[in-house]
């Protein structure tokens, strides 16, 4: 789910965020700001500035399943340019926390924190 949502968020698709976040879904950004499914998808759709890429880079990105809940944790790099023109290359820690429901995963709670 991980590779696709990097290219969800690369492309802007906020039809993918429909489908695969869960109606409760909350995003916490690297600034501790709280975005629910409904803010997260309006932010995207209102983005400006385009992103190259984002990716999962950290050879020890795990993924814990424990029933109908899975953790994944990384490093992923975002490499864009914001509505200025001015290039953006950042490194964030990431955390999503799943749930299975009706044979699907959702995502439930995703958080990043940049890296230093």
């Amino acid at each position: 789910m991980g590779r696709d949502w990097a290219n969800a968020y690369k492309t802007g698709d906020a039809s993918w965020y429909e489908r695969n976040l869960a109606d409760e879904a909350v995003t916490v950004l690297p600034s501790g700001e709280v975005r629910s499914k409904p803010q997260s998808i309006a932010a995207l759709r209102g983005r400006k500035g385009t992103v190259q890429s984002l990716e999962t880079s950290d050879p020890d990105s795990m993924l814990r399943i424990q029933g109908d809940m899975a953790v994944e944790t990384g490093i992923e790099r975002l490499r864009a340019r914001d509505a200025q023109g001015k290039p953006i290359d950042q490194r964030y820690r990431y955390t999503v926390v799943y749930i299975r429901r009706d044979c699907r995963w959702l995502a439930l709670v995703d958080h990043a924190t940049l890296i230093q």
